[in-house]
Parts: C-alpha cells; sequence; structure tokens
C-alpha cells in the first residue's frame, strides 16, 4: 500500500513545478534573468524537501534544479557560476547512482557526464573544430587541434558515459540509450581529436554515426560531414 504523501510536502512539490515551468518559458523568451530566478527558487524548493524527506527522488529533482540553473549561467558566460551549479548537479546524481542505481539514476548522470566538456576549459577546441568544419571558405582538410589543454579530465567523463551507455544498453536496450552511447562517442573522438589522436577520434565517430543512423539520421549526417572534413 503506497503511503500518501504529506499536505505540505506536496504543496511544495506543487510550487517547485510551478517556478520550474516558469524558467522553462523564460528561457524560450529568452529571458535568462528571470529564467535563473525561476530555477533557483525551484533549486530552494528541491533542496529543502531534499534535506527534510531524504528520498531519492527529492535528492534527484534537487541535481536537475542544480543542472538547470547551471545551464542558464553557461549561456549568460557567467562560468564560475556555472561550473559550481554544474557540479552539484553531478556529485549529486554520483551519489544517488552509487546508493540506488535505478536506471533514471544511471541516465541522469550519463546526461550530466556528457556535458563535461561545456564546463571544462577544451570545449574552445570543440567550438574552433566545428566553425572550421562549417566553414565555406576553408577548403583545407582539418588538423587535430594539438595545442589545446592535455587534461584527460573530460575524457575520462566522456568514457564513463560510454560504458554506462553500454550498461543500459545490455540490460534495457532503449531508444534513448543508444542516443547516449551515440553521444558518448562523439564527445569521446572529439577529445581525442584534441589531444592529437586522429585515429581513434574517426573510430568513435564512426561507430556514433552508425547508432544515429539507426535512431536520429539527422544527426548522422551532421556527424558524417565532420568526418569527411576532419581528414589527416
Amino acid at each position: 500500500m503506497d503511503v500518501e504523501e504529506p499536505i505540505g510536502e506536496k504543496v511544495e512539490r506543487n510550487r517547485s513545478i510551478v517556478y520550474n515551468r516558469m524558467g522553462m518559458l523564460a528561457l524560450m523568451r529568452q529571458d535568462y534573468a528571470e529564467a535563473a530566478s525561476s530555477f533557483y527558487e525551484d533549486l530552494k524548493i528541491s533542496q529543502r524537501l531534499a534535506m527534510v524527506t531524504g528520498k531519492p527522488e527529492a535528492r534527484r529533482d534537487f541535481a536537475v534544479s542544480c543542472f538547470k540553473l547551471a545551464e542558464v549561467y553557461r549561456i549568460c558566460g557567467e562560468t564560475e557560476a556555472g561550473v559550481y551549479y554544474y557540479t552539484l548537479a553531478l556529485q549529486t546524481m554520483e551519489i544517488l547512482t552509487r546508493k540506488r542505481g535505478k536506471p533514471d539514476d544511471i541516465r541522469g548522470l550519463i546526461v550530466l557526464l556528457n556535458c563535461k566538456r561545456q564546463y571544462w576549459g577544451t570545449q574552445q577546441a570543440t567550438v574552433e573544430l566545428k566553425e572550421l568544419s562549417e566553414s565555406s571558405e576553408s577548403r583545407e582538410p582539418l588538423r587535430p587541434l594539438r595545442s589545446f589543454s592535455e587534461s584527460r579530465e573530460p575524457l575520462r567523463s566522456f568514457e564513463r558515459a560510454l560504458a554506462l551507455s553500454r550498461e543500459m544498453i545490455s540490460k534495457y536496450g532503449m531508444v534513448r540509450d543508444y542516443l547516449h552511447a551515440a553521444e558518448s562517442l562523439e564527445n569521446v573522438g572529439l577529445e581525442l581529436w584534441a589531444l592529437g589522436d586522429a585515429v581513434r577520434a574517426k573510430e568513435c565517430w564512426k561507430e556514433a554515426s552508425d547508432l544515429y543512423a539507426k535512431y536520429n539520421p539527422r544527426e548522422a549526417d551532421r556527424l558524417n560531414k565532420l568526418i569527411e572534413e576532419c581528414e589527416v
């Protein structure tokens, strides 16, 4: 028999939902100040519920709220704040995955791991690589961007996301699991390219393209164009 949620908790959860929707609407209007304000109110409620109830679902809601706020700050160029809330979200999902390990927890962690580049210095390598591949003026083959940071922290995160995605495929085989694996492979490839390992990078992109072709052909076309440009 299910235990009914206390009235106060239910009210707080409803308030959290309202603030979350307000934040999403503000994002659609590109009103980032309003979005940040709404997501912050949502975060405070989620944090309070997580502390009071101790429920894993409440902790997961807190992680989601942190990530949404991190994304707003990232879009606005507030790097320090973005990294802070992203890290909170990542740490919370890491703990949840270790303690509970439900499929949604693992998938949430995969999403966060695949966002590592956006909050790490090597994202500039990705930006410049894409700019080169989209340039109609450049006819020169693209080269590995060896001058960027040699840090392998993002690569480790993407490799872990890939391992978790493959684990989810073996257990559940849902479409989103295959798409998570494709995204992870693409990210691993981008990091390898930035580190100068063009051969392995293209192998990862080819495998990612094969997965995208089955479940998201448009993404496969986009990635195939990048592969064609990246001739060493």
